[in-house]
């Protein structure tokens, strides 16, 4: 059946994602079309690239058929069945990446222009690379945090070779299922109730090389994904604030690496930028100040660890900046949130 047309603006997936759908329900004695039906979701979309899915019912599905299939573990059943195929020609141009980190910035960059329901940043931590995943879809999210992290499984060996692991996995809702089951489908320590989702690597493994990579297929497929996110009518300014958000913590969030991440000039990036209206300090300024109400909200971050999430090189940087945003000191801000 067609999947029921998404209303603008609606948080949106591409239809990769429910490649395996079908055959998970099946081998769970479910019936595809009822739950086709029901939520008003195709299943079996024929055009996998840019047919556009709307988020909310497919992440209910998920959730009804855990429950009524009995199955906890659904979203990650039908994340190491997809596997590789979830994420179509995104996994082709990573595949044809130098490094495994070069692979993981090029997902992210058109996962983010491709798929508005969520935002995945790659961020450095004092222990390593870490994918943070920002879900913008009001819709209970437990099978779908679980699938998106089973899909990781079957990608980083693939990137990274067949040694590498995760270090880590972290989910923001209550575990479903014992421990002992999550440790073994991740071979990593797994928490949960965190307050984001996401993932923790290895750097070592992120600095491998990606064995006969070809940038003539990389380039090609890039041209391809491009043409999907520019038909989406998703603004160049979305995609430019997901980059930033995942380049602010390396210190190297510049009009610079933004056009080369879109393999065009610096001249060409300003030119597009200017055609929306967009200014590119302007837009790095309200992300920095988004960002640093929800970091000073953790007690557990320090301000000068904060200062370097931001890309700020010296704490000076970013108490002058956050006093022009606020009117008062990071330190002040803080301390008037606490209760009582």
């Amino acid at each position: 059946m067609p999947a029921t047309a998404r209303t603008p603006n609606e948080p949106y997936l591409r239809a990769w994602v429910v490649s395996s759908f079908v055959q998970v329900i099946e081998e769970l004695g479910g019936d595809p079309e009822d739950y086709e039906r029901r939520f008003h979701v195709s299943l079996r979309v024929t055009d996998q690239g840019k047919e556009a899915i709307a988020a909310a019912p497919l992440l209910r599905l998920m959730e009804a058929a855990a429950q009524e299939l009995s199955c906890p573990d659904f979203g990650i059943r039908v994340g190491i069945a997809q596997g590789q195929d979830s994420i179509g020609p995104v996994m082709v141009a990573a595949l044809n990446c130098a490094t495994a980190r070069e692979a993981y910035q090029s997902s992210i960059r058109y996962l983010n222009g491709l798929f508005s329901a969520f935002d995945i940043a790659l961020v450095d931590t004092p222990d390593g690379p870490r994918t943070v995943y920002t879900l913008r879809v009001p819709a209970p999210s437990r099978q779908f945090q679980e699938w998106s992290l089973a899909v990781t499984t079957k990608i980083l060996p693939l990137v990274a070779g067949p040694s590498a692991r995760l270090r880590g996995v972290y989910f923001s809702h209550p575990r479903l299922l014992e421990q002992e089951f999550y440790d073994g489908v991740f071979g990593c320590p797994v928490r949960f109730e965190e307050r984001a989702y996401g993932v923790d690597y290895f750097d070592a493994d992120m600095q491998r090389a990606i064995p006969r990579n070809n940038p003539e297929i990389r380039a090609i497929v890039s041209d391809y994904l491009d043409s999907i996110i520019a038909s989406s009518g998703l603004t160049l300014e979305h995609q430019i604030l997901a980059l930033v958000r995942e380049l602010l913590p390396t210190g190297g969030c510049t009009l610079d690496v933004i056009a080369e991440h879109h393999f065009v000039s610096v001249r060409t990036m300003q030119r597009r930028l200017a055609a929306e209206g967009v200014v590119f300090e302007r837009l790095v300024d309200d992300v920095r100040r988004e960002q640093a109400l929800e970091y000073l909200a953790d007690p557990d971050r320090s301000v000068q660890q904060i200062a370097g999430l931001l890309g700020y090189v010296e704490q000076s940087s970013f108490s002058h900046a956050f006093r022009r945003w606020s009117g008062t000191s990071p330190r002040a801000w803080r301390a008037a949130q606490r209760p009582g």
